[in-house]
């Protein structure tokens, strides 16, 4: 079994159907250890409350989507325990602490950081954590 490290623009696409989806769907049915973050479940609700807001989606379908996301089987690691490194890497990369407390959860794991996140994903790519991302179409 692989581990991964997964960011919540990849998880969406498993609900929200956009460019990557069946990229997404494909890579979750393999047999993969997938971690996340715990500020995770918190980025995706506030990702579907704006899709709400703006009339990207109903209502019901936010509740529907939060429904699967409470059914996914995640690996979760408190952030509690990646601030400091977390801090080190935004201040480092200049990216947010919320990008890189995904990244650093992949390095206390000793995993990859899968993300469809384009504008992190450009700016560490070439960083000295590139060993530690994937995009989300090099995953299948």
């Amino acid at each position: 079994m692989n581990r991964y490290v997964i960011d919540a623009t990849f998880i969406l696409k498993c609900l929200i159907p956009e460019e990557h989806s069946p990229v997404v769907i494909l890579f979750g049915l393999q047999d993969n250890e997938l971690i996340v973050p715990d500020l995770c479940y918190v980025e995706m609700t506030n990702v579907l409350w704006k899709k709400a807001e703006s009339g990207e989606m109903t209502r019901e379908e936010v509740l529907q989507a939060l429904h699967y996301i409470g059914k996914l089987t995640l690996k979760v690691v408190p952030s509690k325990l990646l601030t400091t490194l977390s801090m080190e890497i935004a201040l480092n990369q200049q990216c947010s602490v919320y990008e890189a407390t995904y990244l650093a959860a992949a390095i206390e794991k000793n995993c990859s950081l899968v993300t469809a996140d384009r504008p992190f994903y450009d700016k560490l790519k070439n960083s000295p954590f590139a060993h530690h991302l994937i995009w989300i179409e090099d995953t299948v």
